[in-house]
């Protein structure tokens, strides 16, 4: 399976030097956590193999002018519904 193909990524504006691929799995109605950087950040690609993911996404950094502010997203690797 290929993972990560850098000129994808590109296509879509998003390019970012990638240093680690992780797998985790989880059950139905598991919190994965909470993940950030305040120096040194990282990118973070977020995918649904099987099963649904809500993935949400807020800006902690307080002197952004959207700090405070989130966005989410449903993640489906199949034709799960959540």
């Amino acid at each position: 399976m290929k993972s990560l193909e850098r000129d994808i990524y590109k296509n879509w504006g998003l390019e970012a030097d990638i240093y680690e691929e992780f797998e985790s799995y989880s059950k139905r109605n598991v919190i994965r956590g909470m993940h950030f950087q305040t120096r040194e950040p990282q990118v973070k690609i977020v995918r649904a193999v099987t099963g649904v993911i809500h993935d949400v996404v807020v800006d902690i950094r307080r002197d952004s002018p959207t700090f405070g502010k989130y966005t989410d997203i449903i993640l489906s690797g199949g034709a799960e519904r959540i």
